[in-house]
């Protein structure tokens, strides 16, 4: 589960390379926008980790957790996009001698399983529009692209309002009546202020933008506008996409404004309703691909800054409820390190593999002693577990990464550096006996091809790479049924249960079981749900009889976005539980207990 917010991410460039080609492919114009916003309401104004540390205050005294109320979460987004609205002339909409660069370098499409092979890597070509793409929406003060962007933003939004509407509609139809100016001029006017009302009805997902009886097709948007955006402009196909993506990441964004113990807080009243189960410990994922994505956390949020906070918060809610944080590790940020320091190790991966070592020393340690209970990776981000990495493409963050190799590591071949760091992590890990959780589902992405590095069958290759009876002790996050190669498992799972096994590989089956399964093979959530669990039913019996190596999780706090969570983890139980296969030699108990400690290597768990 995550509980970060979002001045403890590299939000930025997360929108603009990850999020952002993922949520808005036919409406690039937009994306700029959101970057922006997330910047100066979310990431300059969410609480840092320092600062909350501070506090010294159990989250629940309150019962609220220093939260941040949705009326408030409004007032920032409009008052941000009204400011930027403001520094918009007629002149500006009207200007199409200079194009914007308002479209991402898009990945492109990449076979289901296949990884981009090593090779002769080309230079990136020279593009002034690309460099002005990553520079744009970085700073409070809004660019050229920034303001187009939320003009396109705010006049979307206004399309919900029904007497903006009727301006825009007059707007467009003015063409040939008015000059393009004076029409420019009226949809300054029209578009703001924004409607808090129907901002905050998006937000909360109770009215999707351009869907339901209002304006739908982007015809309500005048020419010249259409016009200044260019390539980046929408067609008449994207609305139904645009309605739902505008509405999902701003439920994104507040989730990201609220403090780190306001998500604690959810968390607990979350599970705390789902009897019969007993939710009594978590893993806090921390996530680090900052080297990646050329941004970094807000001040007061750097990685050793919120993990003297998870370290407190471990101690503060200790009797209600047991937080184990996994610290991020980023390959490419310990290759950078160590280059930059000449050392085998940098001392980054000095300070976690301490702050791995203090948390065995448990109560022997002075209070308030950085620990940390394990190491999270995100293979999506760009790099191969398995090796034979290489400079990754163009195409989204891939010019930023290439742009600082050659700028801080020029004669350093990348490929085999990363190989070389991945190689040296695995077996400090291993021997040091940390446990790992890594994203083993393709989901968001930063670099082309970058989805395919969850593939399981990469895992199984590191892992046959491991020595017998010094195993890796991982978990392979997000478990899918129809993403996943039945071979993959079977093979993964013949390595845990060899005599002197390579790995101690467990899968989880966390974000939701709607998700888990093909859309189309079933109809409605509890039938989706419960083809998922026979589909596990039938890896289990074949690959896993026992149920040691499955795992349950949930997500949190990706799936607090998603509708109809309500009971989630007994809905969980109760469907599991309805197959006597799994009511059988313990197997419900393995899948959400018993292997859950054995991966933490909690000492009194079931043999």
């Amino acid at each position: 589960m995550h509980l970060f917010n979002a001045a403890d991410l590299p939000i930025v460039g997360f929108v603009k390379y990850v999020l952002g080609p993922g949520q808005f492919p036919g409406v690039p114009g937009i994306l700029l926008a959101v970057a922006n916003i997330f910047l100066v309401v979310l990431k300059h104004s969410a609480i840092s980790a320092r600062r909350e540390l501070g506090l010294q205050v159990p989250p629940w005294h309150d019962g609220n957790g220093s939260r941040v109320r949705l009326g408030r979460y409004v007032d920032e987004v409009a008052d941000h996009i009204e400011g930027v609205i403001a520094t918009v002339d007629e002149d500006f909409l009207v200007d199409t001698g200079d194009e914007l660069a308002l479209l991402p370098d898009l990945d492109t499409e990449t076979d289901a399983g296949l990884c981009p092979a090593p090779g002769i890597e080309s230079e990136c070509s020279q593009s002034e529009l690309a460099d002005r793409f990553d520079r744009a929406a970085e700073n409070a003060t809004p660019d050229a692209e920034t303001k187009a962007s939320t003009v396109l933003l705010a006049s979307l939004l206004a399309l919900n309002e029904p007497s903006q509407a009727e301006q825009m509609r007059a707007i467009v139809a003015s063409a040939g009546s008015l000059s393009d100016r004076d029409r420019a001029a009226k949809l300054l006017d029209a578009i703001v202020p924004v409607s808090r009302q129907s901002l905050a009805r998006i937000i909360a997902g109770e009215m999707a933008p351009l869907a339901g009886q209002g304006p739908a097709a982007t015809s309500e948007l005048p020419d010249f506008l259409l016009r200044r955006l260019g390539r980046a402009a929408p067609d008449n196909s994207t609305a139904r996409t645009l309605g739902y993506s505008i509405g999902s990441v701003l439920k994104w964004g507040f989730r990201m404004r609220q403090s780190r113990c306001a998500h604690l807080v959810d968390y607990m009243r979350f599970v705390e309703n789902g009897a019969p189960v007993q939710v009594e410990s978590i893993v806090n994922l921390m996530v680090d691909y900052d080297d990646w994505l050329g941004d970094a956390p807000a001040g007061g949020s750097s990685h050793t800054d919120q993990i003297a906070f998870w370290s407190r918060m471990r101690e503060v809610a200790a009797e209600r409820i047991d937080i184990n944080t996994f610290a991020g590790f980023d390959p490419l940020k310990e290759t950078n390190l160590r280059l930059k320091e000449n050392a085998r190790q940098s001392s980054y991966l000095d300070y976690l593999l301490q702050c791995f070592a203090n948390n065995r020393h448990g109560g022997d340690l002075p209070a308030g002693n950085p620990t940390i209970q394990g190491l999270k990776l995100y293979p999506v981000m760009g790099f191969n577990p398995n090796g034979g990495n290489r400079l990754p493409g163009c195409e989204q963050a891939g010019r930023r990464v290439r742009r600082r190799w050659a700028r801080d590591n020029a004669g350093y071949d990348f490929g085999q550096e990363l190989d070389r760091t991945l190689d040296h992590f695995f077996a400090t890990v291993s021997e040091q006996q940390i446990p790992l959780l890594t994203h083993a589902r393709q989901s968001n992405y930063a670099t082309q091809g970058g989805e395919c590095y969850a593939d399981l069958a990469l895992w199984h290759s590191r892992l046959q790479r491991q020595e017998p009876g010094n195993p890796l002790h991982i978990c392979l996050g997000h478990y899918t049924t129809w993403e996943t190669s039945a071979t993959a498992i079977r093979d993964i799972m013949a390595l845990n249960y060899a005599t002197n096994p390579r790995a101690q590989a467990y899968i989880d089956l966390s974000y939701g079981f709607d998700h888990g399964v093909r859309t189309n093979s079933c109809i409605g959530y509890d039938d989706l749900a419960r083809c998922y669990v026979a589909d596990l039913r039938n890896l289990a019996e074949q690959f896993d009889p026992e149920c040691r190596f499955i795992m349950f999780a949930s997500d949190w706090i990706m799936l607090d976005v998603q509708r109809d969570i309500t009971d989630y983890t007994s809905k969980a139980w109760k469907l599991i539980s309805e197959d006597d296969f799994f009511c059988k030699n313990d197997r419900l108990e393995n899948i959400f207990r018993n292997n859950y400690r054995r991966f933490m290597r909690v000492s009194d768990a079931s043999a």
